[in-house]
């Protein structure tokens, strides 16, 4: 699909409002609140990621597309920044959206407060690893990494 195919879809499921209020998203949610565009067929993304790829380019790395305003649904550029999952982690613990105790910074590891441990997993192609509880983030973290490492050489 064009870029101009992709960008006319996109903003055809945008409110726009002021400059400096939210843009909210019209079309599909996924199940956390976050809008969704497929982009490509079989692809859905992040209405915000899509948003700031049409402004500023690509989105090097595994960076995060923060919101200002923390509004799943807005797709305003000039709320939006970029950041590391370790950033996103602890913007949304300054703001109360997630407990201090649940975060660890590192995708794949989550607190499990049942068994007060800190469990590993690592989703691929719509399948969930699930790697285990551990005693420290570190050691989940390994895991979590192992198991990626395991999935991508497998994929070869």
């Amino acid at each position: 699909m064009s870029v101009d195919t992709t960008e006319a879809r996109f903003w055809a499921k945008v409110a726009v409002r002021g400059a400096d209020e939210c843009w909210e998203w019209q079309g599909a949610r996924d199940g956390r609140g976050y809008g969704l565009l497929a982009a490509r067929p079989g692809s859905p993304q992040k209405a915000h990621r899509v948003a700031w790829r049409l402004a500023h380019g690509e989105i090097s790395g595994e960076r995060c597309v923060l919101h200002r305003c923390d509004n799943r649904l807005c797709v305003n550029v000039e709320h939006l920044f970029l950041g590391t999952r370790g950033d996103n982690a602890r913007d949304a613990q300054a703001k109360g959206v997630v407990r201090r105790d649940a975060l660890s910074g590192v995708r794949g590891v989550i607190w499990d407060r049942e068994r007060s441990k800190w469990q590993g997993r690592v989703t691929r192609h719509g399948v969930t690893h699930h790697l285990g509880r551990f005693d420290s983030v570190a050691m989940a973290e390994a895991a979590v990494r192992e198991k990626r490492a395991e999935l991508l050489e497998s994929e070869r």
